[in-house]
Parts: C-alpha cells; sequence; structure tokens
C-alpha cells in the first residue's frame, strides 16, 4: 500500500516495522517502543484482534499515543473481503490458506506474492466496508470524498 499512496514529494514519510505477531497487545507495545525511540510524528499499529485485543490493549494504545488499525478477525480476512470472498465463519490459518492461494501460492509478505491485484481502486472502494482500511487511508491524509 505504500508504494500505492505515498510519493515522493509528497511530505509523507512512512516507515513499516514488523513486530513479529504474538498478539494485539505485542504489537501495540512494539509501536509504543518505536514511538519512543523513533522520533516519529505519528505511530499506528496494524494487528489481527483474535489475540489479545480488548480494553486493556486500547487503553495501552491510547496513553502511549499509538493509533490503532485493528484488524477483525485477522488481516487475510480483510484482504480476502477486498478481494470479494466472504471470510465469515472461518479460522485464521484457513484464512492464511485462502488468501496464500490468491496470491500465487506464498504469503503477502514473500517478494514474488502477487499483490498487484490490490489495486489503489480496489483499496479505495474498500474504504467503507473495512474500517481498518478507512483508518489506514485517513492517516495517510486521503480524505474519504476521494472514495
Amino acid at each position: 500500500m505504500r508504494k500505492l499512496f505515498v510519493h515522493r514529494g509528497s511530505g509523507l514519510s512512512v516507515s513499516v516495522k514488523n513486530a513479529h505477531g504474538k498478539g494485539a497487545r505485542n504489537v501495540i507495545k512494539a509501536a509504543i517502543r518505536e514511538r519512543r525511540q523513533g522520533g516519529y510524528d505519528r505511530v499506528a499499529a496494524l494487528f489481527d484482534t483474535d489475540t489479545n485485543w480488548g480494553q486493556t490493549e486500547k487503553m495501552m494504545a491510547k496513553k502511549g499515543k499509538v493509533d490503532t488499525l485493528p484488524s477483525a478477525p485477522c488481516l487475510e480476512a480483510s484482504l480476502l473481503l477486498m478481494l470479494g470472498d466472504d471470510p465469515s465463519g472461518e479460522t485464521a490459518a484457513i484464512l492464511k490458506n485462502r488468501l496464500e492461494s490468491r496470491l500465487g501460492g506464498y504469503p503477502p509478505r514473500h517478494p514474488q506474492a502477487g499483490l498487484s491485484i490490490f489495486t489503489m481502486e480496489r483499496i479505495i472502494s474498500n474504504r467503507a466496508n473495512i474500517p481498518m482500511i478507512d483508518q489506514l487511508l485517513t492517516l495517510l491524509g486521503i480524505p474519504p470524498s476521494l472514495s
């Protein structure tokens, strides 16, 4: 998404860090550490909501000044939804397998994954359907009127 929405000369600089999962709490803690050490204007944490996501984590993020981008129940579900695939009622493991099959058999972070199916138009058109996408586009300064 960064390549699609953040261009040179745009005034934005986006750094992506991997907290290596282990639940929303771990991702939020990693984002808080980055905020303290990195000197960023804003820090956001994108995470699955199927593990360690509740009031405690919401308060932790708020106190640590971290914008939260919860993906329910997991990022793979949101990406499948963007592709018109209904992820309801499936486990995260099944959703990961379904998404990989849509990406040429590769996980989303793999360099050969077929991520080109996630076009700017597809992402923007799903803004209203996927709250995490709306929050992310808002953080990038893309107004809802463009969708």
